[in-house]
């Protein structure tokens, strides 16, 4: 029974996130949204952290940023949006 009750939390965890990658795909994919998830990168400075530079605080705070664009926005959006988004030129 207990083999049941982890399958059918599993099976609500996938829906939920099916779910989410959609919700994150209709946002990202309208150009508000790929103006708003390039902010975003910019806003975290995603993949460039010098640790030297800040205190404790600071960086934990720009980890949780990057953690956070990280999870929604890269590991939800489909492959074609996610280039949509980091092509930058479209803004240009």
């Amino acid at each position: 029974m207990n083999l049941d009750k982890h399958k059918a939390e599993y099976d609500n965890a996938r829906k939920f996130l099916d779910e989410m990658k959609s919700v994150a795909n209709r946002i990202f994919s309208s150009e508000d949204g790929k103006k708003y998830a390039r902010q975003m990168l910019v806003a975290c400075h995603y993949g460039a952290i010098d640790n030297g530079r800040f205190d404790d605080n600071a960086l934990r705070y720009v980890v949780a940023q990057q953690d956070f664009v990280n999870r929604f926005l890269v590991n939800l959006v489909d492959r074609d949006v996610l280039l949509d988004i980091l092509d930058y030129r479209k803004d240009k």
